[in-house]
């Protein structure tokens, strides 16, 4: 200490005193850590036990349990993989598991496509082809556009419209009469007389009347 009651000296100080200190003055919140009490059981066994009641769980769950009891979180994860080699919790996905007694739940059902939005109709118990045939069986005939008024009102999207009507040409369910219109089944073509240009009639007509005349002439 005399090195330091020295250089206090140089610096004005005087009356220079010191005593030992023997009490160090704690705070309540830096008192005596707690240790957690020795687990009596493993932590496999305790994942057995909760999986009793939650036969289907993820290891989030187990963490957040071991964490009640003070255990690590590593304990968890030792725990889960212990019992998935002994066959007792079968892995769905990452980080989710099941136990192997319990049968495989069925998959949820699909979902129909699209949202379904205010006014619009639920999913549809006909497809558009189907829908299609209903209205044109049997017709000599019917338009596209018949058909695209049909789908607004029944609330459908019309664009499926084309693409069915060409498919069912194709396949001779349907034969086009002109652009647009159509008839079901296979319809006969009517023989329709050529129309002679008129040209070509009057030049034969007058063929036809100088014969007649050079025949009259001659006899």
């Amino acid at each position: 200490m005399g090195h330091i009651l020295a250089e206090l000296t140089k610096l004005g100080l005087s009356n220079i005193g010191y005593e030992l200190i023997t009490d160090i003055v704690t705070f309540k919140k830096n008192g005596p850590r707690k240790t957690a009490e020795p687990a009596t059981t493993t932590a496999a066994e305790e994942i057995a036990e909760y999986i009793k009641e939650h036969p289907t769980f993820k290891i989030g769950d187990i963490v957040a349990f071991f964490k009640t009891m003070g255990r690590a979180r590593g304990a968890a994860y030792e725990g889960v993989k212990a019992l998935v080699k002994k066959k007792i919790l079968v892995r769905l996905s990452p980080h989710n598991y099941q136990r192997a007694d319990v049968k495989a739940l069925a998959p949820p059902a699909p979902k129909a496509i699209g949202k379904k939005r205010r006014g619009q109709v639920a999913p549809y118990g006909i497809s558009n082809k189907d829908l299609i045939l209903k209205r044109i069986k049997g017709r000599a005939k019917f338009t596209t556009k018949e058909l695209r008024d049909h789908f607004t009102n029944m609330r459908r999207n019309p664009v499926s419209i084309s693409p069915i009507v060409d498919n069912l040409l194709k396949a001779k369910v349907i034969t086009r009469i002109e652009s647009g219109t159509y008839a079901w089944g296979k319809v006969k073509k009517k023989n329709v007389a050529k129309k002679t240009p008129v040209a070509v009639r009057k030049k034969r007509d007058d063929v036809a009347e100088a014969s007649s005349l050079e025949g009259t002439a001659n006899g």
